[in-house]
Formats: structure tokens, C-alpha cells, sequence
């Protein structure tokens, strides 16, 4: 399987919020990811 990385947009946005609507596991882990603690040791 081939895959490709896109900087996000607005042009992704229905796309992105079709695929996780309902999904609220996803909210809890975007607050919570691994990316906060690299932002809190800026």
C-alpha cells in the first residue's frame, strides 16, 4: 500500500470532518496527544 502526506487546508476540510465525525475517541486524543508535549517544552 502507497500512501502520500499533504499539508492540511481549508481544502480538506469536509473530507478530514466527513472521516471523523462521530468519532469522538479522536477529540480526546488530539487534546491530549503526543504532539502537546512537545509544544509545552517549546
Amino acid at each position: 500500500m502507497r500512501g502520500r502526506v499533504e499539508k492540511l487546508t481549508s481544502a480538506h476540510a469536509a473530507t478530514l470532518w466527513d472521516a471523523i465525525k462521530g468519532h469522538d475517541a479522536v477529540w480526546t486524543y488530539m487534546s491530549h496527544g503526543f504532539w502537546i508535549a512537545s509544544l509545552r517544552s517549546q
